[in-house]
């Protein structure tokens, strides 16, 4: 079994899956916070840049994890995934999850560890 492909994948879903969250985020604050501004209440403004702000913070996430996907792939990116793994390990029980076996790929994983140290890297 390839754990770097199986990464890349698990990269890929937990990336959607953090943009639709962001998603769910800026449906959930721009659109009410909207109709109250254009009731000409001040605070609807305010919750249409938090809805933006949210939105860009999440989906930039879920940009990382799509790109360190590419990397991690093809045997590139083993700290940024290190990074990204520690980031999300708090995140209890998918994050967790996520974040030991990805370190355990970038790491301990011989194969894995093989190719992160090989001089050839194949293009992404």
């Amino acid at each position: 079994m390839d754990h770097l492909k199986s990464l890349k994948t698990v990269n890929f879903v937990l990336g959607a899956y953090t943009v639709v969250v962001g998603l769910l985020f800026f449906v959930v604050w721009v659109i009410p916070g909207l109709w109250a501004w254009w009731d000409g209440e001040d605070a609807g403004l305010i919750a249409v840049i938090v809805g933006i702000l949210c939105f860009l913070l999440i989906g930039g996430l879920g940009v990382a994890h799509v790109v360190i996907g590419y990397l991690v792939g093809s045997g590139r990116g083993r700290i940024a995934q290190t990074l990204l793994a520690a980031m999300q390990i708090m995140s209890f029980p998918l994050g967790t999850v996520y974040a030991v076996y990805a370190l355990w790929v970038c790491w301990v994983n011989e194969p894995s560890a093989k190719r992160f140290a090989s001089d050839y890297k194949p293009p992404v």
